[in-house]
């Protein structure tokens, strides 16, 4: 299951609300991918027919920051271009912004991330998310 822009909206909004709409599986109410290297994560995951896994996240960093550290130390997520606005007639309601994994080791960029987020002011006082993960070169980018 891979959903569009406007489904993710929904189940942020939600969410952000205290809420975990039913998505039967396709969007991973336990898993963290800032616990966690993609590799790991992706290893216990259910990921869809698109090859995009869901994951919701309290975002414990600023969202604004340029990276997201993952507490395993594998690597980290690094901010790549300019967070893209999501509107609902004029008005800005959600983001998108995307990362690509950076390994520790060095090793190849294989894994991208974007990560949904209300606007602020649309926002409840935790910051939440919605991260798609899936390897680089897949459809959803």
């Amino acid at each position: 299951m891979s959903f569009d822009d406007q489904e993710l909206l929904k189940y942020l909004k939600e969410y952000d609300g205290g809420h975990i709409r039913p998505s039967w599986g396709a969007i991973d109410p336990v898993r963290n991918p800032y616990h966690f290297g993609p590799d790991l994560l992706h290893a216990g995951s259910t990921r869809r027919s698109s090859g995009v896994s869901y994951y919701y996240v309290e975002c414990a960093e600023n969202p604004r920051t340029d990276e997201r550290k993952v507490e395993d130390h594998s690597g980290c997520w690094r901010r790549v271009g300019v967070e893209t606005p999501y509107r609902h007639g004029s008005n800005a309601v959600m983001y998108k912004q995307m990362f690509k994994f950076i390994p520790r080791d060095k090793g190849p960029r294989t894994w991208v991330m974007i990560e949904y987020t209300l606007h602020p002011n649309k926002s409840g006082k935790n910051k939440k998310a919605i991260c798609a993960i899936q390897e680089e070169g897949s459809s959803r980018q």
